[in-house]
């Protein structure tokens, strides 16, 4: 792949859609109003201002890279659709920390008797 030509804040342009620098997704502009850009992906929509956007999305996006990144976009959904949710994050949190506090006691207790 080629190395694409960083854009200036003045290069944007409403309607252009401008590859993350993750890869993974695609950013579309929706406005320009002064220095602040409107924009929305798969996630929603956003805003910020025309450096902030071209340092996330520093280069506009081919047709052959937003289809790569939507693939890859299907590729992580595919992998990782209902195999841990916020339950089992908390269920594996609580569980460290009762076994460092229990680790903890024990080896303060084994340290004491001897």
């Amino acid at each position: 792949m080629p190395n694409p030509v960083r854009l200036t804040p003045k290069a944007l342009v409403v309607g252009g859609r401008y590859l993350h620098i993750n890869r993974l997704f695609i950013r579309q502009i929706d406005a320009i109003e002064g220095d602040a850009v409107i924009y929305h992906d798969q996630y929603g929509s956003g805003r910020c201002g025309r450096t902030a956007f071209l340092k996330t999305c520093p280069t506009v996006a081919s047709a052959e890279e937003a289809a790569q990144a939507e693939q890859q976009l299907v590729n992580i959904a595919r992998a990782t659709k209902g195999e841990f949710t916020l339950r089992d994050e908390a269920n594996a949190l609580t569980a460290f920390s009762f076994g460092t506090v229990s680790w903890r006691i024990c080896t303060a207790a084994n340290s004491r008797q001897f």
